[in-house]
C-alpha cells in the first residue's frame, strides 16, 4: 500500500467532486524493469459508480549532481528519477450496473 506521494496524479484524486471518493492507493514495483503504477479504487459515496485508475511511470536512479523539483542536489545518490508515460481510468460500475 502506498503510504505517502506528492504525485500530483494521486493527490489531486483525494478531492474528487460529486461524491466521489479515492479508495486505498498502491504503488508495485518492478525493479528489474523500472517500471512502477500507481494504483487507485474510486467509488461514489452512493455506490452510484465505481472505477479504478493506473499511472504507469518509468524510473531510474537520478544521476549525481541533478537537481529535484524542489531545487535540491542529489550528492548523495538516494534518488530516482520517474516519467509518468500514462493514465488509464477504468469505469467497473455504474448506476449498480457491472460493466
Amino acid at each position: 500500500r502506498l503510504l505517502y506521494t506528492n504525485a500530483p496524479e494521486i493527490t489531486t484524486l483525494a478531492a474528487l467532486p460529486l461524491g466521489f471518493q479515492l479508495g486505498e492507493v498502491y504503488q508495485p514495483l518492478d525493479v528489474a524493469e523500472g517500471i512502477l503504477e500507481n494504483q487507485a479504487s474510486v467509488k461514489h459515496s452512493l455506490n452510484l459508480a465505481m472505477g479504478s485508475t493506473r499511472v504507469i511511470a518509468d524510473f531510474r536512479p537520478a544521476a549525481l549532481g541533478t537537481l529535484n523539483a524542489a531545487g535540491v542536489r542529489n550528492i548523495a545518490g538516494n534518488r530516482v528519477d520517474v516519467d509518468f508515460q500514462r493514465v488509464v481510468f477504468s469505469l467497473d460500475r455504474l448506476f449498480a450496473a457491472d460493466l
